[in-house]
């Protein structure tokens, strides 16, 4: 009789992982026919931002999950009282917000329910009961006044610090958005400006007005 092997969370995390990357470079290159090998696949631009959020969720397991009691633990003897621990003591301690907390327990839940999928395991997810998504509240707004007030503070003092800050009131931009503009991405003659959404793999235009074009 052969043993049944024992899957760590980290166990599942990682082929999770390598799942997902392998489905993005699936999809590229079944969109992108004329590639000729896999060096063509990998030097492709796209490719990385479709990869980023997927960088971003092991650059975060490594941190708050991988050296944790949790990560090292057999799934199947997951029980709430070890997610308590972790939610309360190994997450509480990392001063993070209430949403990233829910956004890391979100995709252990996630990992969890792919390797189920697969059926690499035979359990019931222990996140299921665990995973409640903090209720939204909506931010207060900048006034016009703050607003003017936030530039030229900025423009008195660092006009590099400046320069974000101000596309990021023209554009509403996200911070990873206004901080990958690239030179090429403005376009002085059309007045427009293109910007790309990381989060969202996505770019779209916009136009500008005389006075950013003029500054």
């Amino acid at each position: 009789k052969t043993d049944k092997k024992i899957y760590t969370l980290n166990d599942l995390a990682l082929l999770y992982f390598d799942r997902r990357k392998s489905k993005v470079r699936r999809k590229l290159r079944e969109k992108n026919t004329h590639l000729k090998n896999e060096e063509q696949l990998e030097s492709l631009p796209l490719l990385k931002i479709k990869l980023k959020g997927v960088q971003k969720e092991i650059y975060q397991y490594n941190k708050y999950v991988k050296n944790s009691k949790l990560g090292n633990m057999a799934v199947d003897k997951i029980t709430m009282a070890e997610l308590d621990e972790f939610l309360y003591e190994d997450l509480g301690e990392s001063f993070l917000t209430e949403k990233s907390k829910f956004n890391i327990m979100s995709y252990l839940k996630t990992v969890v329910n792919s390797a189920i999928t697969h059926l690499i395991v035979d359990i019931k997810n222990p996140f299921v009961q665990k995973v409640k998504n903090p209720r939204k509240q909506r931010e207060r707004v900048l006034s016009p006044e703050e607003i003017k007030l936030l530039l030229d503070t900025a423009k008195k003092h660092n006009t590099n610090v400046y320069m974000p800050i101000y596309l990021a009131v023209l554009t509403a931009g996200r911070v990873n958005t206004i901080l990958n503009i690239r030179k090429k991405d403005i376009n002085l003659q059309e007045k427009t400006i293109y910007l790309n959404n990381i989060k969202a793999s996505k770019q779209y235009k916009l136009a500008l007005n005389d006075k950013s074009v003029a500054w």
